[in-house]
């Protein structure tokens, strides 16, 4: 399972110097737009209607029907709308096309941050604020969605030559990005390696408060699961590869991985899968819910 997921990484790894330097000069497209676009040609695939169909119907040439399945160009509003009546979708589905296609063009409430996001940050905040759930496994740090400020703060100013602007910034953002875990609005389960908690970032003021913040969220938020894999385990079917499963309502899921140069989305069917089958494993080997807040005690009780 493990050197699936690794192989997975490592051509990936391959496209994404290759498509770095593009990406800057020409923006990637948006998930919102990735995943309008895919949702259409689905559609139209389902409906066997072919290009030349939509060019008779609607006037669309082929190469602007390519472009908007690929995510090339973006689709407006009215156009969404059409191709999604053309391919014979319910009037509700019609307007739902319709708004998918407005949200694809807005932009989004980090873009106030911009100027002090990295290479494909602000990909995963649209996909996060569109996310109904999270799951997600960590290994030696523990989830930004749980952090408080002194941590995110200690952990941010590790980075290399980060000006001091910049980790205000990007503290701001992190503390902002939990706001719909309070709400109840983000479903987040977590499961993290002991290794995560027995780290110690910032002072012991900070580690204590970031304990007891675990332990709050995981006792009294209901829209938090928190598990540990203890050292005691020993070796499980993910060790090394942290990785995120992101779920949404009426859209499949996808998963996402962190690296030294961006993030990286898995969108296609397989790959969701096995990440997917590879968290249900770790949610079996992690400790239950009394242990791993025994857990989280016992390194509490180490710092008073």
């Amino acid at each position: 399972m493990l050197t699936a997921i690794l192989q997975m990484y490592s051509i990936r790894m391959e496209s994404i110097t290759e498509g770095y330097a593009l990406r800057m000069s020409s923006p990637r497209p948006t998930f919102r737009r990735r995943r309008l676009a895919r949702e259409l040609r689905r559609r139209r695939e389902l409906a066997e209607v072919s290009p030349e169909t939509v060019h008779d119907e609607l006037g669309f040439s082929r190469a602007k029907l390519s472009r908007i399945e690929s995510a090339e160009v973006g689709v407006s509003v009215s156009d969404s709308k059409n191709l999604a009546r053309l391919y014979g979708a319910s009037p509700e589905e019609i307007e739902q096309f319709g708004e998918a296609a407005r949200a694809a063009r807005q932009r989004g409430w980090w873009h106030e941050y911009s100027g002090a996001l990295g290479v494909g940050q602000a990909d995963y905040l649209e996909v996060e604020d569109e996310a109904s759930a999270v799951d997600q496994f960590a290994i030696d740090v523990i989830p930004g969605l749980l952090q408080v400020e002194g941590y995110a703060r200690a952990l941010i100013s590790a980075a290399p030559d980060i000006e001091p602007a910049r980790v205000d910034a990007l503290v701001g953002l992190r503390m902002k990005r939990q706001r719909r875990l309070r709400d109840g609005d983000l479903r987040l389960w977590v499961i993290m390696d002991e290794a995560a908690l027995r780290r110690p970032v910032g002072t012991a003021d900070v580690r204590r408060a970031q304990l007891e913040h675990l332990m709050a969220e995981a006792e009294s938020n209901p829209a938090v699961t928190l598990q540990v894999i203890p050292f005691d385990v020993g070796s499980h079917g993910s060790m090394g590869v942290p990785f995120h499963v992101i779920h949404f309502d009426g859209y499949p899921p996808v998963a996402y991985a962190d690296t030294i140069v961006g993030g990286l989305f898995f969108e296609d069917e397989t790959s969701v899968d096995e990440h997917r089958s590879t968290f249900n494993k770790l949610r079996a080997a992690a400790a239950d819910h009394r242990p791993s807040l025994a857990i989280l005690r016992k390194y509490l009780q180490e710092l008073n």
